[in-house]
């Protein structure tokens, strides 16, 4: 596994208009986001893990009371909190795991730094990767959003893992450059910041 290229292509999020990302870092501590009406905010994206999705410069506007009342669903784009043991290098799984299998569950603390990835698995679920793809439950995810992987990238653990109850697994769109959940496990449902509830670019506004 070639751990360089996973940890300078990680998707960091900046508040908007502001920060900058150590080239070297695989996360960079995020400022205070920009409020806007209702509590929405905005954050722009520094990196590729959410390529063909989201590019870098490109800015996430994020519901933080979308899981008020309602959980987060497989499908979801959502900002949240890594485990702290993720800006490691290579980043440190929560538990103990073979190398068929993706990290079955976090470390206890939760870093200071925001990421945005995609939730593809849920509490409960049954999960492997092939091609980078999830099974999850049996049934493999649809694949129009995904940039696919290419040879020698992390992107086979044919051997299913249950996510632990209030965990949910992260995964970048551009499956063979995204240093994600695969590596430091689901991230509990308190670690999650909001939604992305719309995406704005050079071609304008359009919904998530």
């Amino acid at each position: 596994m070639r751990w360089a290229a996973l940890v300078l292509a990680a998707a960091v999020l900046s508040a908007c208009g502001g920060g900058t990302v150590p080239p070297s870092s695989q996360t960079a501590p995020a400022s205070t986001a920009t409020s806007t009406n209702g509590g929405v905010r905005g954050y722009t994206a520094t990196g590729g893990s959410m390529l063909p999705t989201i590019s870098a410069g490109e800015t996430v506007v994020v519901d933080p009371n979308a899981y008020a009342k309602a959980a987060p669903k497989v499908g979801d784009i959502v900002v949240f909190y890594p485990p702290a043991d993720a800006a490691l290098q290579p980043p440190v799984c929560g538990a103990r795991h073979t190398a068929r299998q993706v990290c079955p569950a976090p470390g206890a603390r939760r870093s200071s730094d925001l990421l945005i990835r995609r939730i593809v698995a849920g509490p409960g679920d049954a999960i492997k990767v092939i091609d980078g793809h999830v099974i999850r439950n049996g049934q493999r995810e649809p694949g129009e959003h995904i940039k696919p992987c290419r040879a020698g990238d992390a992107c086979e653990f044919p051997a299913a893992v249950t996510l632990p109850v209030d965990d949910y697994f992260m995964m970048g769109d551009n499956r063979g450059s995204s240093d994600d959940s695969r590596f430091w496990g689901p991230v509990p449902q308190a670690w999650i910041v909001g939604k992305v509830v719309g995406i704005v670019g050079g071609s304008g506004a359009r919904g998530a």
